[in-house]
């Protein structure tokens, strides 16, 4: 009878003292930088798994804090299956969704959990969308700066002038 009791307190108090330690790590302090939460915040919201069906397979996201909060931006690098559309359709595509990804990043920084960690006074100047071609990561399409899409060369050249100038990485 007492080794039944023994080892029923034993096995009681091991289940117990598992559950005290999975409550304590899971309530612990991350101890996460500012970028590193603003970071994983945004490619949590705005990041795409890889879809081989979709027209834009998969984006990357990255916020880049630079030497102030003026000068932090994210960046995406979004991928384009351009041979699945005419050109003109894709450009309208990419237009769209560039348009759509900005209004997502303006709602996402006027959300608590990002506003009270950084204040974004003009978005348009925090957000850059550099879109590639899937089968071809170093070309180009198309960039969304400044709240609009772009498709020419001087453009393309001077978002990439943005993110280098900020402390980005552009390939």
């Amino acid at each position: 009878m007492r080794t039944i009791c023994f080892s029923l307190v034993l096995v009681v108090g091991l289940g117990c003292a598992t559950a005290f330690a999975q409550s304590s790590w899971g309530s612990a302090p991350a101890n996460l930088s500012i970028a590193e939460f603003l970071n994983l915040d945004f490619q949590t919201m705005m990041g795409r798994q890889e879809t081989s069906s979709a027209l834009n397979n998969f984006n990357l996201v990255s916020f880049f804090p630079a030497d102030s909060q003026e000068n932090a931006f994210v960046f995406i690098i979004q991928t384009w299956h351009d041979e699945r559309v005419a050109q003109p359709n894709l450009r309208r595509e990419i237009r769209v969704s560039g348009d759509a990804d900005y209004n997502e990043f303006k709602a996402l920084v006027n959300h608590p959990t990002v506003a009270k960690r950084w204040r974004v006074r003009r978005p348009e100047n925090s957000f850059v969308i550099k879109h590639v071609r899937f089968s071809d990561l170093r070309e180009v399409l198309g960039v969304t700066l400044g709240g609009n899409t772009y498709f020419d060369q001087e453009a393309i050249r001077r978002a990439e002038l943005q993110v280098r100038g900020r402390g980005g990485v552009w390939e």
